[in-house]
């Protein structure tokens, strides 16, 4: 339900989506589901404040959905976060910058 709604732009939905990657059994769903939602670049706008919560585990997953659905707009945000004091959310953030890069440098077909 939660994805229907954020398709639909209901900020609840997102906001349950995000508060969802915390969790240890709906964490992967979530992920999945804002994967997908933010393949559409209006979306992945949305995406960025989240990146400023306070939870590590919220943040290092945004970085893993950010690691296949961000582009030049996302690489300011992660360079913050490759900074962050949890090592995980840094190195998530890492990852996921040279993942983008690596996808702006790829011939296109």
């Amino acid at each position: 339900m939660d994805f229907a709604l954020a398709s639909l732009g209901n900020q609840n939905g997102f906001n349950d989506l995000v508060n969802g990657l915390r969790s240890t059994f709906r964490g992967d769903v979530a992920s999945a589901y804002l994967t997908e939602l933010f393949r559409d670049k209006p979306f992945l706008q949305k995406l960025y404040p989240y990146l400023d919560n306070p939870d590590a585990t919220i943040r290092r997953r945004l970085c893993w959905v950010l690691m296949y659905t961000g582009d030049e707009t996302s690489l300011k945000l992660l360079d913050r976060l490759s900074s962050d004091p949890n090592r995980d959310v840094a190195a998530a953030a890492l990852r996921a910058r040279r993942a983008i890069l690596a996808r702006a440098s790829a011939p296109s077909a």
